[in-house]
């Protein structure tokens, strides 16, 4: 990765482990995203993690959470992404109630059926 010299690094659901700088230049900015139970990740990495605060946030309505706040039309054109991966990981029969968010809305477009399907 260093051989591309990128400026920053996002790396989603993998780093849940004690590891060196995902890309070993301190100018390198790292940002992980995961929900993997861990208290270690790569060195020098920004993390955001729910894994110590149950119910816990998949990886995918971590990063739709994230990324609604900083483009309005992320809400409504990705909310269905953040289903199939929460689904994907918590399985079919997760109920959308608090702490998690409201996505009623969703499944009105994306049959709850559709997002299992996919």
């Amino acid at each position: 990765m260093a051989l591309k010299k990128p400026a920053y690094v996002i790396v989603l659901d993998q780093g849940s482990r004690d590891a060196p700088p995902v890309v070993d230049e301190p100018s390198v900015k790292t940002l992980l995203i995961d929900h993997h139970l861990s208290d270690v990740f790569p060195r020098d990495a920004t993390v955001v993690s729910a894994c110590h605060y149950p119910p816990v946030a998949t990886t995918a309505l971590l990063t739709y959470e994230i990324c609604k706040t900083l483009e309005p039309t992320v809400a409504e054109s990705c909310a269905h992404l953040a289903c199939i991966g929460t689904h994907g990981d918590l399985g079919n029969t997760l109920k959308w109630s608090p702490p998690f968010p409201d996505m009623k809305e969703t499944f009105k477009i994306h049959t709850k059926k559709s997002i299992n399907e996919a």
